[in-house]
């Protein structure tokens, strides 16, 4: 794991300059990178507390009816109750 320089927040001058001392862009990066994270430790408890379990990923879809709904939900039910036959899953 990457070791996180502190920020010292003891004075005004110190923030500045803590913030100072990195690129926005690195920051922002470590900023998107925390989901990640939680999301492996997430997979990880879940193989800890069911060792056989499975990640799947359902599908990313933009829904702009009733009807899209249904048939999202269709789907993944049926991706969903095939993976289930196989052993447990974690959803993603």
């Amino acid at each position: 794991m990457i070791d996180q320089a502190k920020v010292d927040v003891t004075s005004d001058d110190a923030l500045l300059a803590s913030l100072d001392s990195r690129p926005l862009a690195a920051q922002q990066a470590e900023a998107d990178a925390v989901s990640g994270r939680v999301g492996r430790a997430l997979e990880l408890a879940a193989k800890h507390l069911e060792p056989k379990v499975r990640m799947i990923n359902l599908e990313r879809s933009t829904l702009r009816s009733e009807q899209d709904v249904r048939g999202w939900l269709e789907r993944q039910e049926k991706v969903l109750v095939a993976e289930v036959k196989k052993g447990p899953v974690l959803v993603s």
